[in-house]
């Protein structure tokens, strides 16, 4: 990677996995050499502005409006927990989701909100439709975002619903993959400065590999996360697709050899993703590159942009 942005002044936002527990996964010759650092982190670039600063960002809503647009956030209009915050479904002159920031989460809500203060508008990331940061009270001080509703939802409600009989098919896997990388390429690459994004890791590619929802979930602990990685891990080979028939996702119907070989292409970029040195993880617009031609990944054991080359023999 051309910059090293943990050079960045930056504040994590999520640590997820031991450096160590995945060298031992891996093996010493898998993953390059790590600092001294015990943990590799998830983290934006600071976010210093107040949150008057971000007052004319999209629509300011009233408290009244966002509850009564919530059902009052009844349990009926719950989409689901995450770690910062819960989101809603909601009406306001259209379907909207709402996100309620816990109190204890309100840095979140400022990242969260300066990121969108920062990047233009790009059909890869959930516009932000506006703001309300009023509460019923004053203990509360709770702090709300409202974004478009978008009815596929996530990819959780995607690729794990419980339906045998209509899997997500590979075409459709693979575009999921090319949609988040090229939105992480506008914020690596296009931004000035550059916003990293906790999902770097890309953990979202094993997960559309294997079927398993893990890493990227956001009820997922550190110790589920590194047993999920002991158990995929060791079966991606750079030289040896055969191994990585033993987590594919038993769904997933791969017509011919082009297609297990684009899905032990996605994997071995997976792995490449996963290096606990940033520095040694491909820069995104390789990847995005990558999975439009996964063929030539591992007949050239390389990701290729414009001639200048990412060998795999790096973390092999």
């Amino acid at each position: 990677m051309s910059k090293n942005y943990d050079n960045y002044n930056s504040r994590p936002v999520n640590a997820v996995l031991l450096r160590e527990k995945l060298l031992q996964i891996g093996g010493e010759d898998s993953l390059s050499s790590v600092s001294s650092s015990d943990y590799f982190t998830w983290s934006f670039r600071e976010i210093d502005s107040p949150l008057a600063d971000f007052s004319n960002l999209g629509i300011s809503f009233s408290y009244q409006e966002i509850a009564l647009a919530t059902g009052f956030f009844s349990d009926d209009n719950l989409i689901k927990r995450g770690q910062s915050g819960d989101l809603f479904t909601g009406q306001l002159s259209g379907p909207v989701v709402v996100k309620r920031f816990y109190f204890q989460n309100q840095e979140a809500f400022s990242l969260e909100l300066g990121f969108f203060s920062r990047i233009k508008t790009h059909p890869r990331f959930v516009p932000l439709l506006g703001h309300c940061f009023e509460t019923e009270t004053e203990t509360e001080r709770e702090k709300f975002l409202v974004y478009r509703y978008l009815p596929e939802r996530d990819l959780s409600n995607s690729l794990f619903i419980n339906n045998p009989d209509r899997p997500l098919d590979w075409i459709t896997r693979l575009k999921i993959a090319r949609g988040v990388a090229e939105g992480l390429a506008y914020l690596h690459h296009q931004c000035n400065p550059p916003l990293v994004h906790g999902y770097y890791s890309y953990s979202v590619l094993l997960e559309l590999v294997t079927g398993k929802l893990s890493i990227s979930s956001s009820s997922t602990d550190t110790t589920s996360s590194i047993k999920f990685l002991e158990a995929m891990l060791p079966c991606i080979n750079l030289y040896d697709k055969t191994p990585i028939m033993k987590i594919v996702d038993r769904s997933l119907r791969l017509w011919d050899e082009d297609h297990l070989k684009e899905v032990w292409s996605m994997a071995i970029i997976a792995k490449a993703c996963l290096n606990p040195s940033p520095t040694r993880r491909p820069p995104v617009r390789y990847i995005l590159n990558g999975l439009e031609y996964p063929l030539r990944v591992v007949e050239e054991r390389s990701l290729d942009v414009l001639g200048v080359k990412y060998r795999f023999e790096e973390i092999k």
